[in-house]
């Protein structure tokens, strides 16, 4: 597996134009579903998209979300309430972590790709550098 070094910059935008429209439906919607779809992403705390960080502002005033039942006997996806939760703790520390990782901005397009909200592309990119280690040796 390997990834190709002129689609980089390209799958990062696409990456960041993903985690930004998620979370904004996942605002509209009060979807607990989508928020949290980024918030995993987010978890590892390398990512650095700064574009993320008003959005993740208004998850943590907003505060209660509710997550979607889509198991129901044949019919469309409805709040369940029994499954309400908040954000708020999870939101601020992909703030912080953001904010952080910010600090450490370069124009290497490899070093973006290590700081991306996709769990795929990290993996990638360090499987093309180790590709990379092994052609020197």
């Amino acid at each position: 597996m390997s990834i190709q070094i002129p689609n980089m910059q390209a799958d990062i935008e696409k990456d960041k134009r993903m985690a930004i429209a998620t979370l904004k439906y996942g605002v509209t919607a009060a979807c607990a579903d989508s928020i949290t779809e980024v918030l995993i992403n987010l978890e590892d705390g390398t990512c650095d998209y700064a574009e993320l960080i008003p959005i993740l502002e208004e998850i943590e005033r907003e505060d209660w979300f509710c997550y979607f039942d889509d198991n129901g006997s044949g019919g469309m996806p409805h709040p369940d309430p029994g499954r309400n939760t908040s954000f708020r703790w999870w939101a601020r520390k992909a703030i912080d972590n953001i904010r952080e990782n910010s600090q450490f901005e370069s124009t290497s397009v490899i070093h973006r790709a290590l700081k991306s909200n996709n769990t795929h592309m990290i993996e990638s990119t360090l499987e093309y550098l180790k590709s990379q280690l092994l052609i020197i040796r």
